[in-house]
């Protein structure tokens, strides 16, 4: 590949990744990670590119491309520790400086394997100083080409790890609104069975008051009654009336009272729902 073709390929790259970054993440496609494997497999093929302009023997690349693709591809499996994922970013580096002996040019693919094995660590990208190792290395026609892919990096998980910040604080504000939630219907449901309980107080002393008095006061009317009975049957009746109206009424007013705090058809419903 001559020079002119190496920096129209470069500028291509680097002038798309905005335009994939638009696309995939601002209109909420895919999240970040899937935008940072998009990122790397666009740098393969552009490694690849390179190679095969330059080189004769494909055995050995063959191997390479398939061991990293496949060592960049468990990390996306449901692997909870993040030590085995460590091994598997490392295995990757070491793959890389491995293949390098074959051809320079696969170094293009160590910063961002670097920066992801870093950022697994929270740690700022900017201490990543080893990157800069390969320049030692390198021909000197790929410095320009591995400065710029570097910088790439560096900004893709600079932003990287700011996503990962926030969305972190976000997953744990939602978690803690989730328990302020809980536990206000748990205060909200202490505070209906107290009222209930409170109800259910009020209501029994009523009815012990009125129902009491009521019973107390016959019972007190009707003993005079049978005294007076033999004697004065006249006023014995009108007793009897009395006790019986005393009676009617302390009775209507506990029917009353119960009909009061019943809860209508509407506010049951709004119980249930």
């Amino acid at each position: 590949m001559s020079s002119a073709q190496e920096e129209r390929a470069i500028l291509f790259f680097l002038l798309h990744l905005p335009i994939f970054y638009y696309t995939i993440i601002l209109t909420g496609r895919c999240g970040m990670r899937d935008f940072l494997n998009i990122v790397k497999a666009l740098l393969l093929v552009f490694t690849v590119a390179l190679y095969l302009s330059s080189a004769d023997e494909y055995i050995f690349f063959i191997l390479f491309v398939l061991g990293y693709i496949s060592l960049n591809l468990l990390p996306g499996l449901p692997i909870k520790h993040r030590a085995v994922i460590a091994v598997i970013h490392t295995c990757n580096i070491v793959l890389i400086w491995s293949a390098f002996l074959i051809n320079p040019v696969i170094m293009l693919l160590y910063p961002i394997a670097l920066f992801e094995f870093t950022a697994l660590f929270d740690r700022p990208v900017y201490y990543n100083i080893v990157v800069w190792i390969p320049l030692f290395l390198l021909p000197s026609e790929l410095y320009l080409l591995f400065g710029l892919i570097t910088a790439l990096s560096f900004m893709l998980f600079y932003l990287y790890q700011k996503w990962s910040k926030l969305s972190t604080q976000s997953e744990q504000e939602i978690d803690a609104l989730k328990q302020k939630l809980r536990m206000n219907a748990d205060y909200e449901n202490q505070i209906r069975i107290m009222a209930a309980l409170d109800t259910k107080n009020r209501i029994s002393q009523e009815i012990h008051d009125k129902l009491g008095h009521t019973i107390t006061g016959s019972v007190v009317q009707l003993e005079a009654a049978k005294v007076i009975a033999e004697q004065n049957p006249k006023d014995t009746v009108k007793i009897i009336d009395n006790v019986t109206k005393v009676m009617r009424e302390g009775f209507l007013d506990i029917r009353a009272l119960l009909k009061d705090e019943k809860p209508t058809a509407q506010t049951y419903n709004m119980e249930k729902l």
